[in-house]
């Protein structure tokens, strides 16, 4: 009897040793960029200021959007692209953080730098971004600051 228990011990604990050793299933990683993938459309709403020789002017920057997002190169990018341009984001689940935009204009001997720090959260299909623009103009050797915010509602078709 001692003999036949010691066996059954010993079927038993190679049973579940060998039980263990089954190769786990595959589990597929999910792309954290799969849920912003698309195109999306929207409207803008916020405005710029200017402050020069003690004026102040602001003007809207009020309007439609619409613009698809895109996976990166990396696990954690994607790319926002319109029409003539593409800006790269970092995203951390449904928050991403866009590379600073920066642009020059030269009009009517007005020179305007501009760059815009752009952050956003999905929520569903629901994409909110607030762009912080500051920079400066120059006219006749004047220099002037400027500042806006902007923010933007779209959602993915």
């Amino acid at each position: 009897m001692k003999r036949k228990l010691h066996f059954l011990i010993i079927v038993a604990f190679l049973g579940v040793f060998i039980s263990s050793c089954k190769k786990d299933e595959e589990v597929t990683p999910v792309d954290q960029r799969d849920q912003w993938i698309g195109t999306y459309v929207g409207e803008t709403n916020g405005s710029i200021t200017l402050t020069m020789a003690g004026q102040t002017s602001t003007q809207p920057l009020n309007g439609d959007i619409s613009f698809q997002i895109k996976k990166g190169n990396n696990t954690n990018e994607i790319l926002m692209v319109d029409e003539t341009e593409a800006v790269r984001g970092v995203i951390s689940g449904t928050s991403v953080t866009f590379d600073p935009m920066t642009t020059e204009q030269v009009q009517d001997g007005v020179t305007i730098q501009l760059t815009a720090n752009t952050t956003g959260t999905l929520s569903g299909s629901v994409f909110n971004y607030k762009m912080i623009i500051t920079g400066q103009g120059e006219y006749l050797g004047v220099n002037f600051p400027i500042e806006g915010i902007a923010t933007t509602v779209a959602t993915k078709q």
